[in-house]
């Protein structure tokens, strides 16, 4: 028995150092603090084994079975989660199946590219410099086969319209404009065919633009209507208002100097339009660099999906550390989305929120277009946590105050009964249905104020 004991403990020390080893050299061109504790951890406890094989046998043998058991419950609760993870896996795709359909797309001879946010540019103050003059992207690539997203299992693929929008090819062409909806992903069109999102059924009976982007917050839509209001000479402007992630959207918006440019001074233009040459380059060249990092995760991914690695990964509970949030390293999308974490909303965000939605006002009136706020809810098993319904009952009173009239969609999604079907899914966009839901509101609404 004590010999058994004596073997066992030596093994343990050895795979403890052995994985502190391969952690170590996994984690040489990306160290990260998680990474660098458990590999940390895994040393110092065959440190403390190597301790205790100097004490009685008594106590190697109770600490052999502590071991046992640890190892056991902790191996055993994994399988579970293995499991639970095939059978819950989200519909969401990750970043790098999307670049997967890039490719894909590529190796059939188009020229496709992944969507590019304006978004992603904001944290550094990051603009293009065009004929001595800064500009910040607020669209996507021009002209060119652009993948989105996939959560109904069919990718969203679209050639994006001259100035980087999802609009047909000759939406702009169009002199008479009655419509031009701004906003977020859900005024892009996120994730359904691009005949079922709602700029494209609002089109069956009116013209009808969108600059919607994902990732747009209320900074960057005051800025897309600024630079492209003149440019439609729209009719009316929807402001499509996102309770899940506008305002904290705003939160990383307001640090942009030259977003807040834009609510500052009622003149200032980029004319992003008429450098959509230049932003295309420089767009492009962003996209080319963002595929060959995902070629490379790819790459990393195909790596340990196989046999021995997959084995090595289960030794080093990399299913359980992922399903409790807990990784030793980011994609890069998880780092891009780092500083993108929820924070408490307070008056000051109420009060910026309002400046901007003045100006928005504004600057629409000023072009004698007419001005609607369409509220379109979260998913309201999430959206009715009591920090949401403050925040929605403060917009309300916002939008009233300004005299904006509102098409209150929380309120008509609140009373249907078939509540599951206007979502893809939980924590996905609108369906077809959902998106279809809000386009026939959203006629109703017009023809009842005019």
């Amino acid at each position: 028995m004590a010999r058994l004991t004596f073997l066992f403990l030596c093994g343990t020390i050895v795979f403890l150092f052995a994985l502190s080893i391969y952690g170590t050299i996994l984690m040489v061109s990306a160290p990260t603090p998680l990474g660098i504790f458990m590999t940390t951890g895994l040393a110092i406890a065959a440190l403390a084994i190597i301790y205790c094989m100097r004490l009685s046998s008594e106590i190697r043998a109770n600490l052999a079975l502590l071991i046992s058991a640890v190892v056991f419950g902790v191996f055993s609760i994994q399988t579970i989660a293995i499991i639970f993870l095939q059978n819950n896996s989200d519909k969401i795709v990750p970043p790098q199946t999307i670049f997967k359909k890039v490719m894909e797309l590529r190796d059939q001879g188009s020229e496709a590219y992944p969507t590019v946010f304006p978004w992603v540019f904001i944290r550094g103050n990051e603009t293009v410099s065009v004929e001595g003059r800064n500009i910040l992207p607020l669209s996507g690539i021009g002209g060119k086969r652009t993948v989105y997203c996939n959560e109904t299992g069919r990718f969203l693929v679209y050639t994006a319209d001259e100035y980087g929008f999802l609009n047909p090819q000759s939406a702009w062409q169009n002199q008479d404009i009655d419509v031009l909806l701004v906003g977020d992903s859900f005024a892009q069109g996120a994730c359904v065919p691009p005949e079922d999102n709602i700029a494209a059924q609002l089109r069956r009976k009116v013209s009808t633009i969108s600059i919607g982007m994902g990732g747009n917050g209320p900074l960057l839509m005051l800025a897309g209507l600024r630079e492209f209001l003149s440019k439609t000479q729209a009719k009316t402007i929807m402001w499509l208002y996102f309770e899940g992630n506008d305002l904290y959207e705003l939160e990383h918006e307001k640090k942009n100097s030259r977003l807040q440019l834009y609510l500052n001074k009622s003149s200032f233009r980029q004319n992003n339009w008429k450098h959509q040459k230049a932003l295309n380059n420089f767009l492009i060249n962003y996209a080319e660099k963002k595929i060959s990092a995902q070629k490379k995760l790819i790459e990393l991914k195909s790596f340990h999906e196989r046999p021995s690695q997959r084995f090595i990964g289960f030794l080093m509970l990399r299913p359980l550390r992922n399903l409790i949030g807990l990784r030793a390293s980011h994609t890069p999308q998880e780092a891009e989305n780092v500083d993108r974490k929820p924070f408490n909303i307070g008056n000051a965000d109420f009060s910026t929120f309002t400046r901007v939605l003045k100006r928005a006002r504004d600057d629409v009136h000023g072009q004698g277009a007419k001005f609607i706020f369409i509220y379109l809810p979260d998913h309201l098993t999430r959206g009715s946590k009591p920090a949401q319904i403050h925040a929605y009952k403060k917009i309300v009173k916002i939008v009233e105050r300004l005299k904006i009239p509102l098409l209150d969609m929380r309120a008509a999604f609140s009373v249907r009964n078939d509540l599951p079907l206007l979502f893809s899914c939980e924590n996905c966009h609108y369906s077809s249905h959902g998106y279809a839901v809000v386009a026939r509101a959203i006629e109703k609404f017009v023809s009842a104020i005019n």
